[in-house]
């Protein structure tokens, strides 16, 4: 109505006519048939990505929707077009085709770590309960970013410790021991 100049009340939520109210299931087929092979242009796309971004669909319904997707498989096609959507560039946390590899001498030291440590340093879980993960304590990304240091330098026993990944994520934040502050990371460089 707006673009012949009359003024429209806005019909979302509680003002809308069907508000608490289910469709028909002829009502939804006929819906479903008048919109079946309908294309909208980008711009549209847009308004419709906007009009439903922040919002939080219902765990009610998120169920029935997996009730309707339960069983349902891709075609290999399809497959690969979404793996190679989510590849490479293309994944929302690519970091420009870093090398993650932790190089010679990370086995040996991880494993003298864990015959050492037994269990999390600091709340004693013993990897029944929960997985067990190594933390350096200076971090490899400081001697991989150091010009006088390689990154196979990090990999000594005094520099790793054995933690549960839950403690593991809270001394990264710093909310535990085994933290290094930004600021004293020069130093310890320079220590070891």
């Amino acid at each position: 109505m707006a673009r012949h100049g009359i003024e429209a009340r806005e019909i979302a939520g509680e003002s809308h006519g069907l508000y608490g109210c289910e469709r028909d299931d002829e009502v939804r087929e006929r819906i479903a048939e008048t919109m079946a092979g309908r294309e909208f242009d980008a711009a549209t796309r847009e308004k419709l990505a906007d009009a439903k971004r922040g919002t939080t669909v219902p765990d009610d319904v998120r169920e029935r929707i997996g009730d309707s997707l339960a069983g349902r498989t891709k075609s290999a096609t399809t497959r690969k077009r979404m793996s190679e959507g989510r590849t490479g560039e293309q994944n929302h946390r690519w970091k420009g085709g870093t090398d993650w590899s932790y190089g010679a001498g990370w086995r040996a030291v991880r494993d003298a770590a864990r015959e050492r440590d037994e269990v999390c340093q600091i709340c004693g879980a013993d990897g029944d309960d929960a997985r067990l993960e190594m933390h350096h304590i200076v971090p490899v990304r400081l001697f991989a970013d150091a010009d006088e240091y390689e990154k196979t330098d990090v990999h000594f026993l005094e520099n790793v410790v054995l933690l549960c990944a839950s403690c593991h994520r809270r001394t990264e934040r710093g909310k535990l021991p085994w933290y290094a502050p930004p600021d004293t990371i020069p130093d310890q460089i320079g220590e070891i």
